[in-house]
């Protein structure tokens, strides 16, 4: 469970620093193999209190599937740091912030006609509304992206692989996207069928984003982010299995209810 390195491949470091005033404006991040070796290190400079975005390319001597990242500050003070990401610069099918090769090798082995996204307890947010995942809040640059709590499982999600990057991946795979959207439930919380409003309009601008010109308001976001082209997103699955267990999420009839109201919705806007 280290930071896995690969002798002679590409990786990039990002981060956001800030210092106090006390600190200097020095910062040494090494590469560490279980052993102590050093694999790889980068010396960057230019910290300052308003804060500083790093981007450097880092390249290990060795392999080592334990190592761990060490970043050394050059002088007492405080610091603050902020999205501290080292990635492979190879990406499966090349795509900048994209799924590692060897995963994306693998599923793509198994040939999947389709990809159900992004999750199911995942898509609630677990026991409570406010750690739903919210697909406009995981677009964009990730180092920008809020992230959320995956209460279900206990840990905390970038947000790194959001709704264009799921998007991407079904297109990369030839499968058909298939997009679980939140009917405005959780395990524990409901809300009012008179608010569901703001959870219709995420799901309408969702097929907007996947499928809209790029003339429209979300699709002219797709666009900014490297996609003018439709996806062709042609399924969405509205709730994560709430009709499917009386008590799981709320009640059967209770989620019926939600159903036709999205249902509805979604055929208005979008027929096909």
């Amino acid at each position: 469970w280290g930071v896995a390195a690969r002798a002679g491949a590409r990786y990039r470091l990002r981060l956001d620093a800030r210092r106090d005033a006390r600190m200097a404006d020095g910062l040494i991040v090494a590469w560490r193999a279980a052993d102590g070796r050093e694999l790889a290190s980068t010396h960057l400079t230019g910290l300052t209190s308003a804060g500083k975005r790093f981007d450097v390319e880092m390249m290990p001597t060795a392999d080592d599937v334990g190592a761990s990242l060490v970043l050394t500050f050059e002088g007492p003070g405080t610091a603050w740091l902020d999205c501290v990401s080292l990635v492979p610069v190879e990406t499966w099918r090349k795509h900048r912030f994209g799924l590692r090769n060897d995963l994306g090798t693998l599923v793509e082995g198994l040939r999947p006609s389709f990809v159900r996204f992004p999750g199911g307890c995942f898509v609630e947010g677990g026991d409570s509304l406010k750690d739903a995942f919210r697909w406009p809040r995981t677009l964009g640059d990730p180092a920008s992206r809020p992230g959320h709590m995956n209460a279900n499982w206990g840990y905390w999600s970038s947000d790194g692989l959001g709704f264009h990057e799921y998007l991407q991946w079904c297109e990369d795979l030839g499968a058909e996207p298939l997009l679980v959207v939140n009917c405005g439930m959780s395990h524990k919380e409901s809300v009012p069928i008179d608010q569901l409003g703001e959870w219709v309009q995420e799901a309408l601008d969702a097929i907007e984003y996947a499928n809209g010109p790029s003339t429209s308001r979300w699709g002219r976001v797709r666009a900014e982010n490297g996609h003018p082209a439709s996806f062709g997103l042609k399924y969405i699955e509205i709730g994560n299995e709430n009709g499917m267990f009386g008590g799981f999420g709320g009640s059967r009839a209770e989620y019926t209810e939600r159903y036709r109201i999205f249902h509805e919705a979604i055929k208005a806007r979008a027929p096909e």
